[in-house]
């Protein structure tokens, strides 16, 4: 299993589930590029609460330029790209953006990095989901900050479609399963 592998599955699963895909996209005003790119829309709730999830897909070299310093950089820009999409200021929007940044490797993550996407990531001011996937294909996992619970009155309850971390965690799984399952 290879990192391309693993670019070339993703495009064809997220066309698969009618995403709009850009293999090797470059933002050169905001300082990145992905190895591929995927903007997922919809409603979470029947007509009501619009959303657009934004994946950006990084093949992340060996070594020490895989830690936290680099998904930091690269996520940050994700951010500014697609906040610059937004007209509405972030206290003010009714479509709240989701900027999810994947990035994957065949060799393990240094713990900085691991640390990095297990950090809770909400933002005080709303207006902005967003959250760090690593994709391990030597150890064959993810790591992330994993579902979002919401409690009320002290009972749990998890709304996987509603929530952006929560919807962004199953469409990552359920891609790194299918790429796992096709690929032993």
């Amino acid at each position: 299993m290879t990192s391309a592998e693993f670019i070339d599955h993703s495009e064809s699963w997220c066309r698969e589930k009618a995403m709009e895909c850009r293999r090797g996209p470059e933002f050169p005003e905001f300082g990145f590029s992905a190895d591929f790119f995927a903007l997922k829309t919809g409603k979470s709730l029947g007509p009501f609460f619009p959303y657009e999830d934004y994946f950006f897909f990084h093949v992340m070299p060996h070594g020490g330029e895989n830690g936290r310093e680099e998904l930091t950089r690269l996520h940050e820009a994700a951010r500014k790209y697609v906040n610059s999409r937004y007209k509405v200021p972030k206290m003010l929007r009714l479509k709240v953006p989701n900027i999810i940044t994947i990035a994957v490797s065949e060799t393990s993550f240094p713990i900085d990095a691991v640390k990095y996407a297990k950090e809770d990531t909400a933002v005080i001011t709303g207006g902005e989901k967003h959250s760090v996937y690593l994709v391990d294909l030597l150890k064959k996992g993810i790591v992330s900050q994993g579902i979002e619970i919401t409690h009320s009155d002290g009972i749990p309850f998890v709304f996987n479609t509603v929530n952006p971390t929560n919807r962004a965690f199953h469409t990552v799984s359920a891609l790194v399963k299918d790429f796992l399952h096709n690929n032993n």
